[in-house]
């Protein structure tokens, strides 16, 4: 599966669980990839990716600061 599938795959997860993809982010000093997800909770992204095969170590909680 390809991760733009994967990502669509989220896109797509109903079942009372809305998560939109927002972006992903590739820290080459430190080899990480960080995806930014809006949902209710940590544990519904958890969900989203775990059903979509999508690979992760964490899962945490972001605050958006733009002004």
């Amino acid at each position: 599966m390809t991760a733009a599938s994967k990502i669509d795959t989220s896109r797509q997860f109903k079942e009372g669980k809305p998560v939109e993809y927002i972006r992903s982010m590739y820290v080459p000093g430190d080899d990480k990839v960080m995806c930014l997800f809006k949902a209710e909770n940590a544990d519904t992204v958890r969900e989203v990716n775990d059903t979509a095969k999508i690979p992760y170590k964490r899962v945490v909680e972001a605050m958006d600061l733009t002004p």
